[in-house]
């Protein structure tokens, strides 16, 4: 057994000498992630994938192929592009791993003939004083451009009911979030205001009622569909009758959904309800002339700016 082990052993040494060599030899790849929050897997997941194929770069100023990988214009594929080349990969119905198992292999696709100029190629990455040695540190890079978190903004036309009775009133709104973590973290928070009148006939006058909802809360994203909830405050003031001014304290509970329009753009939908302590009835000569609450429901459709990288 010995005669026999000892040739063995000295291919088993070749071979995992020539795979290294080999490995050595190859093009070292720098990934830079667009919107990662919008991907189906981590950063983690997808280094470690790609890492397990092609050499990743584990410096910022190592020579390496760029490689971009984000969401495609289908919400169901990732894109993987090259300075040369784009690959659309279509990861409906699989999981993280599987996902980016198939990432990887585009990556491998895109990388396997490298531009002949890939040791001066621009490399885009967050800066870093040591050498990196494993996925962890290179994830933790990936994901120090996203830790501040991103901002975004939406307007949008909308409509609600339980102003005036069961009237129907125009309600634009305008939001704006701050998404933390914005890299991974589903969580943001998000303020809205909002514009909406409605008016009665009274007598020979009209009685107005202006109203201005402001909301402010927390937000949980699952990949396009977003919930949210927290306090809500509808200042009023009134004219045509001395009905006065003041505030509709309560909260608010909200769900709606987004897609990729272009780059930094997202068409957003959007319905809740508020709900607030007290119902308001405005009288005059001691007859109702307009109601408003305790709940009034309301939606939206319209446009999303995100920052950050696109």
């Amino acid at each position: 057994m010995r005669g026999f082990a000892a040739p063995v052993l000295t291919v088993l040494v070749f071979l995992a000498s020539a795979s290294a060599s080999a490995r050595a030899d190859e093009a070292a790849v720098r990934v830079n992630l667009d919107r990662p929050s919008e991907l189906p897997f981590s950063p983690e997941q997808l280094l470690a994938a790609v890492d397990a194929r092609v050499p990743l770069a584990r410096t910022p100023d190592a020579p390496a192929i760029d490689v971009r990988i984000g969401p495609a214009a289908e919400s169901d594929r990732v894109r993987v592009a090259s300075q040369t080349a784009a690959i659309d990969v279509p990861v409906a119905g699989k999981d993280a791993l599987e996902a980016a198992r198939l990432v990887a292999l585009a990556v491998v696709d895109l990388t396997r003939a490298p531009p002949p100029d890939a040791a001066t190629a621009v490399v885009v990455a967050a800066p870093s004083k040591a050498p990196a040695n494993d996925n962890h540190a290179s994830a933790a890079r990936l994901a120090s451009d996203q830790s501040a978190g991103h901002l975004s903004a939406a307007l949008y036309p909308g409509f609600s009911v339980g102003l005036g009775g069961g009237s129907l009133n125009f309600e634009p709104t305008a939001d704006l979030a701050w998404r933390l973590g914005a890299g991974r973290g589903p969580w943001a928070v998000g303020l809205s205001v909002g514009f909406a009148r409605v008016s009665a006939p009274w007598k020979d006058t009209s009685f107005t009622l202006s109203t201005l909802p402001l909301r402010l809360g927390p937000r949980f994203r699952w990949r396009w569909v977003e919930v949210g909830a927290g306090g809500a405050a509808r200042l009023y003031d009134t004219a045509g009758l001395d009905g006065g001014n003041g505030a509709m304290l309560g909260g608010y509970a909200t769900i709606g959904a987004a897609g990729r329009l272009a780059d930094h753009w997202q068409w957003t939908a959007i319905a809740g309800g508020d709900a607030y302590r007290e119902k308001i009835i405005f009288r005059a000569a001691g007859q109702s002339v307009l109601t408003a609450g305790p709940l009034v429901f309301w939606v939206g459709l319209g446009a999303r700016w995100t920052g950050g990288t696109s």
